[in-house]
């Protein structure tokens, strides 16, 4: 039986799956305490990809692995690299100039620009 999309499950007053998906990244942040600065623990991210994310497990796994090799959990997750992580777990426009520094980097090593 097929899994269903984690955000279609989810009835909210957001209409898209993308606005959903950036929605999540504020919920996310607000429990934490003022060290983070607006900035998504790793280990939570990584959780909510794992989640959120069944299309391209391949991608997925790859990804979720390399942020937590590069990024510690005291640097976090910027909100630019939450959205921009959307399009390249979704698989749009891959040659885009401007990624963060963090998937650019995964871009390199994995991926050709």
């Amino acid at each position: 039986m097929k899994e269903e999309n984690p955000f279609r499950v989810v009835h909210c007053a957001v209409c898209d799956e993308k606005s959903f998906y950036q929605y999540l990244f504020m919920y996310a942040v607000r429990p934490q305490s003022d060290t983070y600065r607006k900035r998504l623990h790793v280990d939570r991210a990584v959780q909510l990809w794992l989640l959120l994310f069944r299309e391209n497990e391949t991608l997925l796994r790859e990804w979720t692995a390399y942020v937590q090799q590069t990024r510690r959990n005291e640097e976090g997750i910027t909100r630019d690299e939450w959205n921009m992580t959307y399009a390249l777990l979704k698989q749009k426009s891959l040659n885009e100039d401007a990624w963060p520094l963090l998937i650019r980097g995964f871009l390199t090593l994995y991926w050709i620009c």
